[in-house]
């Protein structure tokens, strides 16, 4: 993931992230940097808020989506980030039943907000 500055003529690279890879996606947060989606396996994927100035990661939250080919979350004026998450397993052999949940999380610290 590269980050650019707004001047459109003399546009140059600001930041560059180690964390982007294939199956990713990206949205912007409230503070100039991008909250990136990865998919770290079959059932985990991570969400990860990169600083607008350095590309570094902020914090990073990992959970099992609810849809396996990616989450798209939605971030509400205060900055709150909302998304589904996954909830137990369709295993057999788990005692869990499967469940949706909405995760509501602190866009500054990347911690869960009570609901």
């Amino acid at each position: 993931m590269r980050a650019f500055s707004r001047k459109l003529l003399r546009a140059k690279q600001i930041a560059r992230s180690p964390e982007a890879q294939a199956g990713y996606s990206a949205v912007p947060d409230q503070s100039g940097g991008l909250i990136l989606i990865t998919q770290q396996g079959p059932e985990t994927s991570q969400m990860t808020d990169l600083d607008s100035r350095t590309g570094m990661p902020l914090w990073s939250f990992s959970f099992t989506p609810l849809n396996p080919n990616g989450t798209q979350p939605a971030i509400a004026d205060d900055g709150t980030i909302y998304f589904w998450r996954l909830e137990g397993s369709f295993s057999v052999l788990s005692s869990l039943t499967p469940r949706a949940s909405l995760v509501a999380l602190d866009s500054l610290s990347g911690t869960p907000v009570a609901s």
